[in-house]
Parts: C-alpha cells; structure tokens; sequence
C-alpha cells in the first residue's frame, strides 16, 4: 500500500507505477506547498510524452490527477529537512495505468481503462523524472505564475459551484462556493454563497 494525504492509503494494484522522488529546492518552506501543483503539471506532460494519441488529464484540487472526471492518479509532497539554504522534500506519485480500486470515495480508473493505452512502467517513471527535475529547474529560476496557469487552465469545475466535503460553513453544513481561483500558496480561492471569497487550504472537492 502507499500513502496518500491525511493517512489515507493508496491501492498498490501490480501494473501500476508507485513514484517517489527526493529533491532539494533552494526555496522558503512557505512556497514549497506550490510544488503539488508543479509536480501535477510535469505528471500530466509526462503522461502525454509517453502516450501514443492525446489524453484529456484535469486536476483536482489539490493534488489529484483525472481522466474523463474520474482519479487515475495522486501526489504527495512531505517535507523531510531543512538547512538555511535548502529545504529537502519527497514527491510522492501514484498513476493508474492498468488498474484501479474499486468502492472509492471518489470515482477512480486508469489510463488503459480510459483510454485503450497501455504504458510501460519504467519508461514513465524515467519520462517523469525527466518533466520534474526540468519543472523544479523553472520554478527555482522563474516562478509559480507559469505553472499555476497551466494548472488553473486544466483545473476540474473551475468557475463552477463545488463542495468542500470535510470543511463546514457557518451553519454546519458542508462549505460550498464558486471555485475562483488557486493562490499562490495553493489555497483554493471560494467565492461562498454569501459572497465572501475565502482561502480552503486543505480539504476534499467533491
């Protein structure tokens, strides 16, 4: 079994590819929450660079990856040291390319089920170390801005009315609201019924 956010496991079906990769980034620890999205975007070109026809891949906030709105894969980032300079972290990435878990709290399914394709594990793994050591290189150089438009532009109900299933609003009810945006932090923006814009840092979309 792997291990996903908040202690949930991740069904480890033979086929599939389990990923783990230590990097260390010369950045602050406020900005390294930035890095799920970063390493959701080089997961996604990574995938496509090993496809033989174009795949539609969406993420859902915060650190899924989809295909026709169903999960066929997940990221984890943990911190693991720190110096003045450096900070030491773990991207953990988990893709379906065979097979899926069956009675998820989400729908879940893989790349061949979606798509008819099959991917050859160690060549993924290979091409996805390839798309993050390059991504990780452009956001020590440049930035967040480029990859968080690349997220936001694939990103799942986008622009829509969306459930935070394990955040409650005033009245105890499940927190609902317009998905506006992706801070830079990672926060996703919610414009709520009442019309305030609030920052869900973590949480469940559903």
């Amino acid at each position: 079994m792997g291990r996903g956010r908040h202690g949930r496991t991740w069904q480890s079906d033979s086929g599939n590819l389990f990923y783990s990769l230590a990097v260390s980034v010369q950045k602050p620890l406020r900005e390294c929450s930035q890095l799920s999205f970063i390493a959701a975007v080089a997961a996604r070109d990574a995938i496509m660079a090993c496809a033989n026809a174009p795949i539609a891949i969406q993420f859902k906030w915060p650190n899924d990856l989809l295909c026709h709105s169903k999960k066929i894969g997940g990221l984890l980032i943990e911190h693991a040291a720190q110096n003045k300079t450096q900070q030491l972290l773990i991207i953990g990435i988990g893709i379906n390319i065979m097979l899926s878990p069956i009675q998820t709290a989400f729908p879940a399914s893989s790349i061949y089920h979606e798509t008819g394709m099959s991917m050859d594990r160690g060549g993924l793994a290979a091409m996805l170390t390839e798309k993050l050591m390059a991504a990780i290189d452009v956001w020590q150089n440049s930035g967040f801005d480029g990859f968080r438009a690349d997220w936001l532009a694939s990103a799942w109900h986008l622009g829509e009315k969306i459930t935070i299933s394990d955040q409650k609003s005033a009245d105890g009810t499940p927190l609902c609201g317009i998905f506006l945006d992706l801070a830079a932090d990672g926060a996703l923006l919610l414009q709520t019924e009442n019309g305030e814009t609030r920052s869900v840092l973590s949480g469940m979309v559903a």
